[in-house]
Formats: structure tokens, sequence, C-alpha cells
């Protein structure tokens, strides 16, 4: 679960795949938003595990036309899979080679055009402590058998903590993990071609010099470079751009919130594109929040977008953000989930709505969506043909959905 660590802990999974095509467009909104009457959502494919829930989850992430997410393996219950659903297609998967003897429990995976990684956390036993992390990497296209063994990512000097979140970018031959230590960054960076991770590379400056400490850290690459965003614990947001994973220059400034509660959202939309999403400076923040700052960094143009709120007349009590893309007709879309005020989790899809200088933004109230208990989308992304992908996990056991948006007659 990209920037999210894991709390749960027990032993083994087995994955099956099953297909449960929903027909029928359901529910529309009354919205003016074409996304929401034109079109419906749908659940295309579902991926059970019935093993692991007392201990396993789903890390998700995108690139700007492929949903990935990282899962147990169908085949080796002990042993993790990459899965990707690229350019709208079928779902594909790679077991990963992993260390003997160790659980591995997914916490970030990152894809582009070139290549995907990924980042587990590591334990002796289930219901053990947090012990390590791992990362593998990989061109696209490449076999289980051509995948590079597991790396360890060790913290330098004396941490002994586990971290408090983990993400990982990848933008053409760079890729970056980022990892937040009692509030203070560690990055690990590499290309595609070197042997192994460097962590405290000379040149890695964020030029954070604040007195605060960081709350909320996460990375993203958008096709041609790396994008960092993050939240010290005084409320203040930062953000970075990389072209080399060493070199970070502050952008952003004197546009950025006056201060928020967390990085709820960091998606790339297209080439030199990312949605930022600011949640609001709550302390229930990133999970609860009442609602978000939405901006698009644009080479290093930083661009408002409105504020997306949790509205209790729409049966939105909370929101919780995940992943963004621009929708068929070029608008703005942010996925995640949404409280209900019987406090149910469902997922949500929320469209941007500019009318004029009035940015809106306008929930998805289709009915396979709020009726459908326990879930939230992951990730997302539009396809040429007018249709939009996204996978979706549950908040209490580790299965996976594939969903498509497709438009109305």
């Amino acid at each position: 679960m990209q920037g999210r660590w894991v709390r749960r802990a027990s032993r083994g999974a087995t994955v099956v795949g099953l297909v449960a095509a929903l027909a029928g467009a359901g529910c529309a909104s009354e919205s003016d938003s074409s996304l929401v009457v034109d079109g419906s959502w749908e659940r295309m494919e579902l991926w059970e595990q019935r093993s692991s829930f007392d201990f396993d989850q789903v890390a998700a992430g995108n690139g700007i036309d492929t949903v990935a997410w990282l899962s147990r393996s169908t085949s080796d219950a002990d042993h993790l899979s990459y899965w990707e659903i690229r350019e709208g297609g079928e779902a594909t998967d790679v077991e990963l080679p992993g260390p003997a003897g160790l659980v591995q429990i997914p916490v970030g995976v990152a894809v582009d055009g070139d290549g995907w990684a990924a980042v587990a956390v590591t334990r002796d036993a289930p219901q053990g402590a947090n012990t390590g992390l791992l990362a593998w990497h990989a061109r696209s296209g490449l076999a289980a058998s051509e995948v590079e063994a597991a790396q360890p990512l060790t913290p330098p000097g004396d941490v002994t903590s586990p971290p408090a979140s983990v993400s990982v970018g990848r933008a053409g031959e760079v890729l970056v993990v980022a990892a937040l230590y009692d509030g203070e960054p560690v990055m690990w960076v590499r290309s595609a071609d070197d042997d192994a991770w460097q962590s405290d590379v000379e040149g890695v400056d964020l030029g954070f010099g604040g007195e605060a400490d960081l709350a909320s850290l996460r990375v993203v690459g958008d096709g041609s470079r790396l994008v960092l965003a993050a939240v010290g614990d005084d409320g203040a947001p930062h953000l970075w751009s990389s072209e080399d994973g060493q070199t970070w220059d502050e952008v952003g400034n004197g546009d950025l919130p006056e201060a928020a509660g967390a990085v709820g959202l960091l998606a790339p939309l297209e080439e030199g594109s990312v949605a930022v999403g600011w949640l609001s400076d709550e302390e229930s923040a990133p999970w609860n929040a009442t609602s978000a700052s939405i901006q698009r960094l644009t080479g290093d143009d930083l661009a408002d977008e409105g504020h997306i709120e949790a509205v209790p007349e729409d049966e939105v009590e909370r929101l919780h953000l995940t992943s963004a893309t621009l929708s068929p007709d070029a608008r703005l879309v942010v996925v995640g989930g949404a409280l209900r005020p019987d406090s149910d989790r469902t997922p949500m899809a929320w469209v941007e709505d500019d009318d004029g200088d009035d940015q809106g933004w306008e929930p998805t109230e289709q009915a396979e969506l709020s009726g459908h208990l326990d879930h939230e989308f992951r990730a997302i992304v539009s396809i040429e043909d007018n249709r939009m992908v996204a996978a979706a996990t549950a908040l209490s056991h580790p299965d996976v959905e594939s969903w498509q948006w497709r438009e109305g007659d």
C-alpha cells in the first residue's frame, strides 16, 4: 500500500482469479458532470485472497496508462507477484524472487512506460514486528526468471525503528524509494543499470531547513522526472522535483497551501504533469480528512484545481484520496474512498466540474460504488478508447478488483 505502513500480521495466502462482470449502467447522479451522467462504473475481475486476512495488504499505484499492484503470487503464497493492467489490456503478473523464510508484505509499487519497481516489508513471523525492507525492479515484459533478486534497503546510521511510511517512484532509468523514519526522510536511489541501491547518496538534499519534522512524505514519477511531496508536523507543505533522484529543486513556492494535514494524493496525469492533493490540517489525516486542496504541477508551474469536500448531503462524511487521472474529456478525476454517515466505507470518484471561475468537484453517486462496502479505489488511468481503468482493494482483507468506467450510449 503506497505510503502506508502495515500493522496487521499471520501467514500464507492463496490467490484465486475470478471473473465477476457486472452488467448494467447502474444509477447515475443528477449532477451536470457528463462523466457521471453519461458513463458508468462496472467491476470486471476479482482476485481473492482468503488465507492471509490477518496480516496481509496490497500496494497499488499507476503510471500514465498502467494500473499496477503488488500482492500474493497465485502459485506460491510465500512469494509476492507484481501485477499490472497496461493500456486497458488483460491483467498480467510476474512472481518475484524473495529470500526464503521471511514473510513479505507489500508497501509500495511504481510503474511507467519502461518498467516497474516494488517494495515490501519483511517479518520473521506473520505476527511479528516489521524487520526490514526489500526492493525489486524490472523492465516491462520480463519473465520471472529475468527479474533481479530482491535487494534489502537498509537505512543509514543508527536508525533501528521501522519507517512510518514508504513509497517508490520510477522515471525511466531512475528509481527512488522514500521512507520516513521518526520524522526524518531517508531515500534510496538507483539507476536501472546500477548493481545496488544507494542510501544517503551525496547530493541528496531536500533543502528542508525548518525545525519541524516531516509528518508525511511521498514520491512518484511522471514519465520525465520524479516529484516528491511532504508535509511537516508544523503543517507546512513542501514540493520538490528531480531528474536524477539526487538533486532536488523546490517547486511551487508561494503557490502551496498555507497548511496541510498530509499528502493525500500524488499521481501522474501525463508526461511532466502530476496531481497533488493536500489533505486538510486535521489530526485524523490522512485517513479521515474532511477536505483536500487539489493542485496540478506541470513543469514548475503549480495551478490550483479547487477543493474536494466531504459533504454529508452527498452521503460523504470523510474522504480518503489515492489516485488521479485525466478523463476522456480532459477533466481531472480523483479516486479513493468515502466514509459514509453510517460508517461504511465505499469506493468514490470525484470529477472536476470547472464552471467558469467556480472550480467544483462532483462525487459519483452510482449505486455500484456507493453500495460496494469495505472497498476503495487505489489507482486509476484513462485509456484511449474512452475508458478509465481502476484497481480497487478491500480495506479489511487483501482482495483486488479491476473496474472500468465506460461512456454511456
